[in-house]
């Protein structure tokens, strides 16, 4: 089974913006087993990258080790990246233990990977491949979260594919050339749909038709790794399906289980790219029909028409970027709904920036929710990239749009960032968060930076000036500060406070202690605040709650729960377990809380 990186078809190398890449440090993990008693021979994968970045625009560092009798592993990875990593166990009568993915974390870090479940080896089948048979050999992947990695498979001789562990959640099957042509979440039997033909019209804005544009399908979106509770940029998987000819008409084949332009079950989302313009959706995604980006209650006639609109590039200037830069526009784009409703799109724009300076983004749509743009220096390159403000709107941030002939280089000034952990020690191998103070509209999961923070617990960061907000929770404490970026150089020195923990007792209905409930969150509430610490903070209490899944009550029915108290906010939960449920009740109201369970079971 041959196994490549996710990034297998990158071109660019992202290299370091906060940290010099070329010192790898050791990384401990200790592997036990469900009792907690060492996993002797569990096999660790790291993947390291930038949750910020496009998959397809970095090259991630995949390190693979073998834990000794004492369960140990230790791994050297690079100090710039922000790495996710797992374990697995031997395999044992076709049974292996597994360690979920934990993350993220830096080089530096010490983690314990506890194999709580042991579960059997993932299999799959897959029916349907014959009704592709004309396009030649199909190739079959399993592929993990983003940043992650990849695995090509082959059906054994009982016809099953075997998956290199659970984590590996999503199936694609690709052409010979290595394009997309299906995409799904992995189930035990999986059927490719037959092939589907639309035929799409391309037009301008007066309905005359447009030769040579380019025809592609969003085949499916690999999802950016949450495990701290913030979702990273995943990747749109898209394949090209063709041109348009002197008529504006192209007829395209596609993968669907039913009437392509009728059936609203299963998503189907083109795109139509002409020159001079931006892409244009159409067809189905979320179970509603769409044409020129807006839904529609049905797709009249049995064509799929795009209309599409001259727009200007977004371009800029960054003076000082090194030869093969890369900008990155991650935009919110808008698919809209009815009136000034919109779903978000996410897309990912990229341009290269000329020896000039300059860079422009072809295609991006005339109206978006919010972006932000990212440089990303080539490979071996020690120039530091600032780090922008997202924008809402179209607009690039102000430091990079076109400036008199003269101007300085961007004034991004050096942020020193050292975190001292709740033990007093420094935050080694943890991650913070950065995001800008005023987000004017723009969702906080479209503004957070990660930054990795080195053995030290230190980092170096270069912001244009602004009011910036660094926030670092891990499974110690919590930190945040408002940080004014101004004229100096500035030293920002921050000290994590140990979690309010509310210790809960559960009880049932004779009055016995219940073992190994889990708490659920059931809902909310939350008060505005101009604070952007505690706008921050209210935004990210999430990242808490995914400790929380980890969490059991004890033999004496005994929970204790870490939160992160934060203004104008409350959080109401309950208890769990197999065949019943407690009372709710608001975490944080009292220090301890004996709860009981609800009448009526679950």
């Amino acid at each position: 089974m041959a196994c490549a990186m996710r990034s297998s078809l990158a071109l660019l190398l992202v290299t370091a913006t906060l940290l010099g890449q070329s010192r790898r440090r050791p990384t401990f993990g200790r592997i036990v087993d469900a009792d907690g008693d060492p996993l002797a021979s569990a096999v660790v994968t790291f993947v390291g990258g930038l949750p910020h970045v496009a998959p397809t625009l970095q090259k991630l560092d995949v390190v693979e080790v073998a834990a000794d009798q004492r369960g140990r592993a230790i791994a050297r990875l690079r100090p710039d990246l922000c790495y996710v990593a797992w374990a697995l166990g031997p395999v044992v009568d076709g049974r292996r233990a597994v360690a979920p993915p934990q993350g993220f974390f830096a080089a530096g870090a010490m983690l314990e990977l506890r194999c709580q479940e042991v579960l059997p080896e993932t299999t799959c089948r897959l029916a349907g491949l014959d009704a592709w048979a004309h396009l030649g050999e199909l190739r079959c992947f399993a592929m993990t979260p983003a940043p992650g990695i990849e695995c090509e498979l082959e059906p054994g001789p009982d016809g099953e594919y075997r998956l290199p562990g659970p984590h590996y959640d999503r199936f694609e099957v690709r052409l010979a050339d290595g394009q997309p042509l299906w995409h799904t979440r992995v189930q035990a039997e999986l059927t490719l749909p037959p092939p589907g033909r639309i035929v799409v019209r391309a037009v301008d804005e007066h309905g005359g038709p447009i030769q040579g544009a380019r025809v592609t399908h969003r085949v499916g979106r690999l999802s950016g790794w949450s495990l701290d509770g913030v979702r990273g940029i995943g990747g749109d998987r898209t394949r090209m399906l063709g041109t348009t000819d002197a008529d504006g008409r192209c007829v395209v084949e596609v993968p669907c289980a039913g009437e392509p332009l009728r059936d609203k079950r299963h998503n189907l989302l083109l795109f139509v790219k002409a020159a001079g313009c931006a892409a244009v959706a159409g067809g189905v995604w979320s179970r509603e029909f769409y044409v020129d980006d807006h839904r529609v209650p049905a797709i009249a006639g049995e064509e799929l028409r795009f209309t599409c609109v001259g727009v200007e590039p977004l371009a800029g200037v960054v003076k000082g970027a090194p030869p093969g830069t890369i900008a990155q526009l991650a935009a919110v784009c808008k698919l809209h709904l009815q009136q000034n409703s919109y779903l978000h799109d996410a897309r990912v724009f990229s341009a290269e920036v000329q020896a000039d300076g300059s860079f422009a983004f072809n295609g991006v749509p005339a109206e978006l929710h919010s972006c932000r743009l990212s440089l990303l220096p080539p490979g071996g390159s020690d120039w530091r990239a600032p780090v922008f403000a997202p924008e809402s709107g179209r607009e690039l941030p102000f430091e990079v749009r076109p400036q008199p002939v003269g101007t300085p280089p961007i004034a991004a000034r050096d942020v020193a960032l050292e975190v001292v952990d709740a033990r007093g020690g420094p935050a080694r191998g943890a991650v913070a968060f950065v995001s800008a103070g005023d987000r004017s509209r723009v969702l906080l999961r479209d503004s957070l930076l990660r930054v990795p923070l080195d053995e030290r617990g230190r980092a170096n960061l270069r912001l244009v000036a602004g009011t910036w907000v660094v926030v670092l929770v891990t499974a110690e404490g919590y930190c945040g500060e408002k940080i004014e970026v101004r004229d100096a150089t500035k030293r920002v020195r921050l000290t994590q406070k140990p979690f309010e923990r509310a210790v809960v007792k559960l009880l049932d209905r004779n009055g016995a202690p219940v073992a190994g409930a889990r708490l659920v969150l059931r809902g909310s509430r939350t008060r505005g605040t101009s604070d952007p610490l505690q706008s921050m903070l209210q935004g990210m209490r999430r990242v808490t709650q995914v400790q929380w899944g980890r969490l059991r009550t004890d033999e004496h029915g005994v929970l204790r729960v870490p939160y992160v108290p934060v203004d104008g906010v409350v959080q109401r939960v309950e208890l769990r377990w197999e065949g019943g449920r407690s009372d709710p009740f608001e975490l944080g109201a009292d220090e301890q809380v004996t709860v009981h369970e609800a009448d009526g079971g679950r």
